[in-house]
């Protein structure tokens, strides 16, 4: 698929093509991509630029009929930088393996906690990362169908280190596992983990589903993300020291989902990560941004967060059961409105955990 993907690059930049279209279509089916060796990312756009009409196309049959699982479970999926003129559309990216995992308290302790994983669910060792982010737990409802994290007197809690140093998960025996929390002294029990009480549990080790740094033009239309959910689309600083950000960015039609239940049990996650990251807070502001008909579901952190942004539209928008904030908007998030946005067991909230409300569009 790269060898199609250089070839699709190469016709563009030759003499009077950099403003056609040239489309690589996908057949329905599953399509598995291996380990891209040495490379920031599976799929390689680097070297995309074309002009303010043409663009590359990597195109399938619709999310539901083509699905791309990336087997390197911590590469980025697709990964381009400096990129002109590219377009996602039809396709269902997902990784082999959950990238979160859960399951019912059996006690607790200072500084420690026994969680009994769910039946299919990762173990604590695979998910686990020897770099301190993103290790946290938080309570969710008891609820086979539909667990959704608990929103009052429920702060994520902190495992895995303590004053630097890392404390894995241990085996305890059978599907039990203990978690050593980052503050020793703290006692869940007084905080709502009572026995057989739902916990999930988060881990950032699984690559992006999308890693693009620097350019313009980039559409994602009609895709649906599991296993792997948390995308960056960011400024960059090319190595004289040249900044660059990334503009003109169209989001439409998506789906974040859950996967499918494991023994009859339905993951509180849809993935260790959060959704939808539009920049980062020392990037050159990114400009002109719509996102549309997306339900973004389940996110092991924001399900879609705004950062140094400028000129964003949010339009039939639907944002569920985040284990962080449903739309989180930095004050660095400037000429936002929305329409038409709906947010279910969840919160509107700036970097300081105060609630936002988003101006309707004109």
């Amino acid at each position: 698929m790269n060898s199609k993907i250089q070839q699709a690059i190469s016709y563009l930049k030759e003499n009077g093509n950099s403003n056609s279209t040239a489309t690589i279509l996908l057949p329905a089916g599953r399509f598995d991509l291996d380990s891209n060796t040495d490379q920031k990312g599976t799929l390689m756009f680097n070297g995309l630029e074309t002009d303010s009409d043409g663009s590359l196309v990597l195109k399938g049959a619709g999310r539901g009929k083509t699905t791309l699982v990336f087997t390197d479970f911590e590469q980025s999926a697709v990964y381009g930088k400096m990129i002109k003129g590219l377009t996602l559309q039809g396709l269902h990216f997902t990784r082999e393996h959950y990238s979160a995992t859960q399951g019912e308290v059996v006690s607790t302790a200072p500084g420690e906690v026994v969680i009994k994983i769910h039946r299919g669910f990762p173990k604590p060792d695979f998910l686990w990362r020897y770099k301190d982010l993103g290790h946290y737990l938080r309570r969710a409802t008891n609820s086979t169908t539909d667990p959704l994290i608990i929103l009052t007197d429920n702060d994520q809690v902190k495992y895995g280190y303590r004053d630097g140093a890392p404390y894995p998960p241990e085996h305890v025996k059978g599907r039990q596992w203990k978690f050593y929390l980052a503050n020793k002294k703290l006692d869940l029990e007084g905080k709502g983990y009572s026995k057989g009480s739902y916990v999930a549990i988060k881990a950032k080790k699984s690559g992006f589903p999308y890693e693009f740094r620097g350019g313009e033009r980039l559409t994602m239309d009609d895709i649906k993300w599991t296993h792997s959910t948390r995308g960056i689309i960011r400024g960059t600083t090319l190595a004289d020291g040249t900044r660059y950000a990334f503009n003109d960015i169209t989001i439409s039609n998506c789906l974040i989902a859950r996967a499918k239940p494991r023994f009859d049990q339905t993951p509180i996650l849809s993935a260790s990560g959060g959704g939808i990251q539009l920049n980062q807070p020392d990037d050159l502001p990114a400009n002109n941004i719509l996102v549309k008909n997306c339900r973004l579901e389940s996110t092991g952190d924001d399900n879609i967060a705004l950062f140094n942004v400028n000129n964003v539209r949010l339009e039939n928008l639907k944002s569920n059961n985040a284990f962080a904030r449903s739309i989180l908007v930095t004050s660095k998030a400037r000429n936002l409105c929305g329409s038409n946005i709906s947010v279910t067991n969840g919160v509107i909230e700036n970097d300081k955990q105060e609630p936002v409300t988003i101006a309707e569009c004109d």
